[in-house]
């Protein structure tokens, strides 16, 4: 036998135990990679699992099968044996002694409950908080509308660090912003936000809460998942915070990356996507499908069937514009009327969700940068 014919055999009785192991377990397969997904964090999109799982594709990762294992607590030699039976003693007691094992078929699944002294957890040696303690580096758009006009996303990026850490039964949250200004002794002007960390496992989000000495507020959330003895590694969160313009300093709401490991320069144009306000609804000028169309031809087919079936053509107009037009043939009552009228029938979004997507989205194209390859 070759190695070719080796390698499938191998393959196609895994296929058949990881099968057996999602049936016996009974969840669906979206379902399968969640369960493995909370207990040792991001693994396969569910498009390649599928495929693998119906033997289009003729291989699967030997990461994702550590994952397996340790996530049903089953030994490499028994996921790749003909004999491997989930309905073992030892899969027994594994499920008897499990406390952590929610349902995943999404008719089925519960938020797990937790006791009220953990409903909301500050101290930093808690099991649900130990694996988030460490320090992150931050990276957002600048809040001062002038400095996004730049020719590359990432010379508007703006860098900081997260620092997490034990104080004494709380978790201090310190956020040292680089404002890219420098003070009258050419010194870099450094923010510091100074607060503590929440988690509430019952909702799955964490909060930071801080602030400057002069009173500026700065919230930070992100998802919370439960970590298995390994530190998080990368987040996209939500920021509630203030815009840094000097003469207009009003409430914003903007995305941060929270990373372990230092973004290199040359990549920051390839995370700037992942620190959008995005949407599931992609809205994208004719002139930018154009150029994504010529990067390739597989991608140029892909727009080439979208447009056929899902795309409009959408306008993009700057308010300041249509207003100063609309100021010599409107008096003061009409131009609201007008301008309410605009906004009321154009594309609006009523919310900004960071899903299990996003963060796995970027997750995966930092893996695929070469980070983190000393965690995994």
């Amino acid at each position: 036998m070759g190695i070719t014919d080796a390698n499938k055999e191998i393959c196609d009785i895994i296929r058949i135990n990881l099968e057996n192991l999602r049936n016996y377990w009974g969840a669906d397969k979206s379902g399968f990679l969640n369960f493995i997904e909370e207990r040792c964090g991001p693994t396969l999109d569910r498009t390649t699992f599928s495929k693998f799982l119906n033997g289009k594709n003729s291989s699967i990762s030997v990461a994702f099968l550590k994952m397996c294992c340790q996530a049903f607590n089953v030994s490499m030699d028994e996921l790749v044996s003909e004999k491997f039976n989930p309905e073992s003693s030892n899969m027994h007691a594994f499920w008897e002694i499990s406390t952590y094992i929610p349902k995943y078929q999404k008719q089925e699944y519960e938020i797990p409950s937790y006791p009220i002294n953990e409903m909301f957890v500050q101290n930093p040696y808690s099991h649900i908080l130990k694996n988030y303690i460490q320090n992150y580096y931050c990276y957002y758009f600048s809040t001062v509308s002038s400095e996004n006009k730049v020719e590359s996303p990432k010379n508007a990026i703006i860098t900081g660090r997260l620092k997490l850490e034990p104080d004494g039964d709380k978790c201090k949250a310190i956020l040292e912003v680089d404002t890219k200004e420098k003070d009258d002794k050419g010194q870099r002007i450094v923010k510091r936000y100074e607060g503590n960390l929440i988690v509430c496992p019952s909702i799955q989000s964490v909060h930071c809460i801080m602030h400057l000495p002069e009173g500026e507020f700065c919230f930070i959330i992100f998802r919370y998942s439960h970590l298995n003895n390994k530190k998080q590694l990368c987040r996209i969160a939500e920021v509630l915070s203030t815009s840094s313009a000097v003469d207009k300093r009003y409430p914003i709401v903007h995305r941060m990356l929270l990373c372990k490991e230092k973004i290199l320069d040359e990549h920051l144009d390839v995370i700037a996507p992942y620190i959008c306000l995005n949407y599931s609804d992609i809205t994208i000028s004719k002139d930018e499908l154009s150029a994504i169309e010529a990067m390739s031809r597989s991608y140029a087919s892909i727009i080439e069937e979208v447009k056929k079936e899902e795309c409009e053509q959408m306008y993009r107009i700057k308010e300041r514009r249509v207003r100063d037009k609309a100021k010599e043939l409107l008096n003061e009552d009409e131009l609201t009327t007008f301008l309410t009228a605009l906004r009321s029938h154009s594309l609006a979004y009523h919310y900004n969700k960071v899903s299990k997507t996003a963060d796995n989205n970027i997750f995966k194209q930092l893996i695929q940068l070469g980070y983190f390859n000393n965690e995994l």
